[in-house]
């Protein structure tokens, strides 16, 4: 954020109220967008995050100046970006498609921009080995398109736009034509470079973890409006509601209502008749709520079985905080799976829910718990989360 004559920091881009309107085919209009307002800040990894089709595609093509808001304003610096078109905007724009030219080499299509601008050929050549550099692609300059691998022309899309020098950069999913593994690579290369050159980046994706993994603030969306914005643990530890609770990684949720408010803790009896707790305040005895507890803190209770210090610890803290009364749960096992370095326990509790538990796994430990078997899951109270309760 820059500040201003009085010394006060302002947001580098303001959306507010952002609204878009699509004729239905069958009559009526659709709220792609419906009254967005987000402040985005300086030099800041921010994610447009949400299922397919909550509009956060039509808020970037928007930002970028492809769409125009039929409500609403775009302000950049100060400056509204109503009726500005796309290339008097101050944004570059990386797409699900790198859109490479086929027929330019790397560095050619890297300078592609410079050439439109009537760049000098000297601060072309200049600026186009610092790109190479900065994507680490500078023994590649004159291989053509198609002799590059799919991260590779990624990082060429990224300095053809970075080239330019956009006070904003704009990316649309741009990773999601990758393998997991060369993902994951591409995730931390991308904060690296948002890191390095200083650029505000704007980034829409579907995949959790991809959020979580690389932005300093997210966005959830839902129906064409903002459920909530915060850092990945704000939205992971605490989400508003049950809808980005599920969305946003594995959730247990207990639908319930609250028995007991104190200066120190909250307890709800469930819709299964369970007594859960959680040190959040807030909440009025007689409120609908929702208890959210993530896998990794709802675990077996330790049984003195355990062969690791591993296992032993993971389940210590929530075996002893939970009471006979509270806080466990006497599950019925229906699948474990084994996902490396974790077992997830899938289990179904007496009134049906289901729940999933997780497991630390070490090859020295004691055999998972098989399928039929009843097991108790414990949490500690502090690991809960409680939230209203929604319509879903």
């Amino acid at each position: 954020m820059k500040a201003d004559a009085t010394g006060a920091t302002r947001d580098l881009l303001t959306i507010a109220g952002a609204t878009k309107l699509y004729d239905a085919p069958e009559g009526g209009a659709v709220r792609a967008l419906d009254g967005v307002s987000i402040a985005v800040r300086g030099n800041e990894f921010l994610t447009l995050l949400g299922p397919s089709g909550c509009g956060k595609t039509t808020l970037l093509k928007c930002i970028a100046g492809f769409e125009d808001l039929d409500d609403g304003d775009i302000v950049f610096e100060g400056r509204s970006m109503n009726g500005v078109p796309a290339h008097r905007r101050p944004f570059n724009t990386v797409f699900q498609s790198y859109a490479l030219f086929p027929h330019l080499s790397v560095a050619d299509n890297i300078g592609y921009g410079l050439d439109v601008a009537g760049v000098a050929r000297a601060e072309r050549k200049a600026r186009v080995g610092e790109a190479l550099t900065l994507v680490g692609l500078s023994d590649y300059a004159s291989r053509m398109p198609r002799q590059l691998s799919g991260g590779q022309q990624q990082r060429v899309a990224l300095a053809r736009a970075l080239i330019l020098r956009p006070r904003l950069l704009l990316l649309d999913e741009p990773l999601s034509a990758l393998d997991r593994k060369l993902r994951q690579s591409m995730q931390l290369e991308l904060k690296r470079l948002q890191n390095s050159v200083g650029v505000t980046f704007i980034f829409v994706t579907h995949d959790q973890e991809e959020a979580l993994a690389m932005s300093d603030r997210i966005v959830v969306m839902d129906h064409g409006r903002v459920l909530q914005i915060g850092t990945p643990t704000e939205i992971y530890d605490r989400p508003v509601d049950r809808f980005v609770a599920s969305f946003i990684g594995t959730s247990n949720i207990f639908r319930g209502t609250v028995v007991e408010a104190s200066a120190n803790r909250t307890v709800i009896e469930s819709t299964g008749g369970l007594r859960l707790s959680s040190p959040e305040r807030g909440f009025a005895v007689g409120a609908a709520v929702d208890l959210m507890v993530r896998p990794e803190h709802l675990v077996p209770a330790a049984t003195g079985a355990a062969t690791t210090a591993a296992t032993a610890a993971a389940t210590a803290a929530a075996t002893a905080a939970a009471t006979a009364a509270e806080n466990k749960l006497s599950a019925v096992v229906e699948q474990v799976v084994f996902v490396g370095a974790d077992l997830h326990i899938h289990a179904q509790l007496a009134d049906g829910t289901s729940v999933t538990a997780l497991r630390r796994h070490s090859p020295h430990d004691r055999p998972p718990p098989e399928a039929g078997t009843t097991i108790d899951l414990v949490y500690a109270a502090e690991a809960a989360h409680l939230m209203p309760r929604g319509d879903a």
